[in-house]
């Protein structure tokens, strides 16, 4: 055995122990989690203190690591935020998570994510302050006031023109301002979720929501009003799909009531009808145009040639068809039957 081979072996059998290791390890956090979650239905006080103080030693043990698991430290603290201790277990998660934003926020270039998980862990503490730690986190992602007022000047000029042609350009407009309100500026960190939530984007955001539902409510009672026949709902139709295309790339479809998504279906309903009719035109013009070119291919190549060996009805031999006829093989396997000839 060469040492190669051996060593191959030594690393082939930590990969399995390895491998184990971390399988145990995984299955032991998952019923760890299990017990956790199930804390408000025990009833034996024994176990629930025992609970507890596993939730302690977790919670613990999570804020210490480096890259602790929001999990396991959530499910943990909505344990001990039911005892008695509850305050002093809140004070920990407080002043760790504000360490360890801190400790981000200092360094010249922060972890996007690190400072997420952070800010999310003082939200879980219920911190006083939480509003100015995103408004620390969110200077970090440039100044969006001029774009923030853009958006709400745009919403502004939409609401004006609600329903009306001048209205779908300005939809336009507000969609373009508000990507780029959100969008990355050079430079500057990618903390999308942190700009969202700032008080003043927060604001624009909303008055742009406001607005372009507004417009598309406002075109869908014009289409109703119209009742879905003649020139004025042919003229509404491309408006309509344009207004709600809008509103999705705004994130906003999930906003409008029942009654308005149907009003907008039954609106556009010949526009889809329509693109199914071209489908299935065009699903019949390819299949002439295939059929035609096996047509064409069979004419071009000339009738096939005959193989005068090949086996015909008129050179068979006709027991090979009587699958009842009495045959040599079938008289020698009875018993007692005289084959010879002659």
């Amino acid at each position: 055995m060469t040492m190669a081979f051996r060593v191959w072996l030594v690393a082939l059998a930590l990969l399995i122990v390895g491998w184990f290791g971390l399988a145990a390890r995984s299955r032991a956090h998952e019923q760890a989690l299990a017990a956790l979650h199930d804390y408000g239905f025990v009833q034996d006080p024994e176990a629930r203190e025992a609970l507890e103080r596993a939730a302690a030693g977790m919670l613990g043990g999570e804020l210490a690591r480096r890259h602790p698991d929001g999990k396991v430290i959530e499910a943990a603290f909505a344990v001990l935020r039911q005892t008695a201790l509850a305050d002093r277990h809140r004070a920990q998660l407080e002043a760790a998570a504000r360490a360890r934003l801190d400790a981000h926020l200092a360094r010249p270039k922060p972890d996007p994510d690190a400072l997420r998980q952070a800010y999310g862990l003082i939200v879980l503490a219920g911190a006083e302050d939480a509003r100015e730690q995103l408004a620390r986190i969110a200077a970090l992602a440039g100044d969006r006031g001029p774009a923030a007022r853009e958006v709400s000047l745009s919403a502004a000029r939409l609401r004006e023109s609600a329903g009306a042609p001048a209205g779908d350009a300005e939809l336009g407009r507000l969609v373009d301002a508000r990507a780029a309100l959100l969008a990355p500026q050079p430079g500057a960190l990618p903390v999308t979720w942190a700009v969202r939530d700032e008080p003043t984007v927060a604001t624009a955001l909303e008055d742009a929501a406001q607005s372009a539902l507004i417009h598309f409510e406002a075109l869908v009672g014009a289409a109703r009003a119209d009742g879905g026949g003649g020139t004025a709902a042919d003229a509404l139709r491309p408006r309509l799909v344009a207004a709600w295309r809008a509103l999705q790339a705004m994130g906003l479809a999930d906003r409008c009531d029942a009654l308005t998504l149907a009003a907008y279906a039954e609106a556009t309903r010949r526009v889809r009808l329509a693109a199914m009719d071209w489908m299935v035109v065009l699903a019949l013009a390819l299949s002439l145009i295939g059929g035609a070119a096996i047509a064409a291919r069979r004419l071009w190549r000339g009738p096939s040639p005959i193989d005068p060996g090949a086996e015909t009805l008129e050179n068979a031999s006709p027991i090979e068809f009587d699958t009842d006829a009495e045959t040599l093989e079938a008289a020698r396997s009875r018993p007692g039957t005289d084959t010879t000839v002659g």
